[in-house]
Parts: C-alpha cells; structure tokens; sequence
C-alpha cells in the first residue's frame, strides 16, 4: 500500500558491508505492499516482470514505480505503473559490483507530473498526539493496553463497552450483547446498565453534550459521541499524510509509530477484535516498514537508530512480522553493528523456536544464513 517504498533488495553483505544505493534489478517485489496485500490478486498491481528484465539487460534505465493514491480510499488499492527515467550519465559508476557491498535500493523517484498531490495538512493534524491544556474529552488508546484517557478509572468491561461502540458502531443491541459477553451473552438488562455507568463515568462536554448519547428509540444507533477521541484514528490519519508525501512524509510515519505501545488491543482481545487487530497490525507493519527502508538507504534520510526504532516499534506490535525481522536484519547490517545483527536474528529465533524447519519462512532463513556467513 506504499507506493513510494522500495521493495526487499535479495542481495546481502558477502563480508563486513559498506552501505551504497545500488539499484538491483532481481528484486522481489512479492514483499513491498505488507502483509494487508501480499498476495498477487487480479488488479492489484501490474506484471512488472518485462521491464525488470529489461533493466538487468541496460542497466542504466532505472525503473520508477508510480501509484496514484487515492487519498480518500485505500491507498492499498491503487495501482502499479512502470515509469522509466532518464537514461543515467555516461561517467556514472558501474552497476557492477567490487568487493561486498549492502544493496540498499533507492526509494523509486516520481515525475512530477505523474505524482499525487499530498494531502493538506489541517490545524487538527498539527495537533495530533500533541493534547492541549483544554483538551478534557476521552480519548480510547488502543495502540497497546486497552485503556479510556480522562475518565478516570473504568472497570474492563466499561472500557471495552466503550471499544466496541466507537470502533463498531451502530451494532443492534443483540449483537453488543453476543460480542460482549464472549460466550457469555450479556443479557439486555447488563448491556443497559452498563450502557448506563459509561455514560456517568464519561459525562458530557463543554456544551453539556453526553459523550454517551441518550437513545430515542429502538432506531436510534448505539455509538458514543463523535468528540471522543482514539489514537488508532489519528495514526491513521497521520499515516495517510505521511505515506502521499513520499520521504517528505517521514515525520508524518514517525509520529504515527511513536503512538504504539503494543499489540493492538492489549495481549488479551476479546474475539470480537480479532478482525480489528489484524487490520490494524497490517497498516503498523507497513508503517514501519515504510520508515526502516527510507532511514537504511543511501542519502539524506539515513538514520540506521531511526530504522531499528521502526523496526522493533513494529515487531512489539506484531511479533511475527517476517518482512520486519528481515528490515531489521539489513539495517543492522548495512550500518556495520554486528551485535545488533545477532540480536535480531536471536528475537526471530525465538519467535520462530516452535516451528518445525518447514515451516519457517525460506525467505527470512536465506537472508540468515547469508548475513551469518558474512559475519
């Protein structure tokens, strides 16, 4: 869904790596798009295949990927287009290879022309992750441990009634009390009482509003008010900035990283939030990868503590990431920290330790036993 992220370069240090941007025309492309759309489906991207082979036969065409985000629908969505560049100088070094060296990729350049406008940025947005002194409206985190901010303290299963009605809204009475009591129904006497300690608990705001609205009838939608805030919205929204801006955008990805603390929805989710958490471990992981393949290539956006930040933020979040234990692997490499080289391949290790040796990612085990062998 990151249209201006590289995709997993194959090749790996053969000894002590030196970090360059050299442009590597097998890569595989299967891994660019996250785990939310790794799979070929029909009309999700374009066979890029001919002109890839065309690049290994001239090797001075680089190739330019161009999505067109649609910023107001799934940027995952969007389409692949090969775009070629310029023809590169005559005097520049040769694409072939003396002694080891990292192949970091370079984040594929767009024509002006052909590149989506980033989306505008609004006062609210300068505010995201950043409350006010009269910001006293509740705010669900959901990034991590489950938790209501600013209303003090709520028993779980006021806050996970609170969850339920912002991030599943509009659900029938019955459907609150199936998902809610998980194998347990709540009966509809629980479900109105409950409904009844929420709305105490998080009272109203300046304009005497409640935040958990009175029904007027059996018609009348079971949601909370639109002024509670939650922090899985805002990385939303500050993803989406990041991700139309291109390298521009780090700070926008940054920022959206540094509000996870965590597995979505807590170690323990109800099943109801099952659908939900994978989701939003999907677009994490993106997010992250997004962040590591900028701050590992070559060139200005270079910080290989910025890439592990990414990378581990990520694999706390979701910790069978192998597109993330592969990022971390090659920034630990490319910045020549061998320590932090066998750490990460220790966490993936460990968190692969009850696999049986078929099971275990081929592609992650390649890439081990080539960095261990350079090292």
């Amino acid at each position: 869904m990151w249209e201006h992220v590289p995709p997993e370069p194959i090749e790996v240090p053969e000894s002590a790596p030196a970090v360059r941007s050299v442009l590597d025309p097998r890569q595989d492309t299967s891994d660019r798009l996250g785990p939310a759309l790794a799979s070929d489906a029909p009309g999700q991207h374009q066979d890029v295949a001919p002109l890839r082979e065309n690049t290994v036969a001239t090797l001075a065409q680089p190739v330019a990927f161009q999505a067109l985000l649609d910023a107001a629908g799934d940027p995952g969505q969007a389409s692949l287009k090969a775009v070629p560049l310029a023809p590169a100088a005559e005097n520049e070094q040769s694409a072939e290879r003396i002694g080891p060296q990292f192949l970091i990729p370079p984040v594929h350049s767009l024509l002006a022309a052909e590149r989506t406008s980033p989306i505008p940025e609004t006062n609210a947005d300068k505010a995201l992750t950043e409350a006010g002194p009269d910001d006293i409206a509740p705010r669900l985190r959901v990034l991590g441990t489950l938790e209501v901010q600013n209303a003090g303290e709520l028993e779980p299963r006021l806050i996970e009634l609170a969850a339920h009605l912002l991030l599943k809204p509009h659900n029938s009475a019955e459907k609150l009390c199936e998902d809610l009591g998980d194998g347990d129904p709540w009966s509809p006497n629980t479900l109105g009482s409950r409904l009844r300690d929420l709305r105490t608990r998080l009272g109203a705001d300046a304009d005497g509003n409640l935040y958990v609205p009175q029904r007027k009838g059996k018609s009348s939608p079971y949601a909370l008010s639109d002024k509670v805030r939650c922090d899985w919205s805002e990385f939303e929204r500050l993803a989406n900035l990041g991700v139309s801006r291109g390298g521009d955008g780090l700070n926008y990805l940054e920022r959206a990283l540094a509000m996870v603390d965590g597995v979505p929805l807590g170690e323990h989710a109800a099943s109801w939030m099952s659908g939900l958490r994978t989701a939003m471990q999907a677009r994490i992981v993106d997010t992250a990868h997004s962040v590591a393949s900028y701050r590992t290539q070559d060139g200005r956006h270079q910080d290989f503590p910025s890439a592990r930040q990414a990378c581990t933020t990520g694999l706390n979040a979701d910790g069978h990431s192998e597109t993330l234990y592969r990022a971390l692997m090659r920034a630990e490499a490319a910045a020549g920290n061998r320590t932090g080289l066998r750490s990460a391949i220790a966490r993936w290790q460990d968190a692969n330790r009850h696999l049986t040796r078929d099971q275990i990612d081929k592609k992650t085990q390649t890439l081990v036993d080539k960095l261990l062998a350079a090292s």
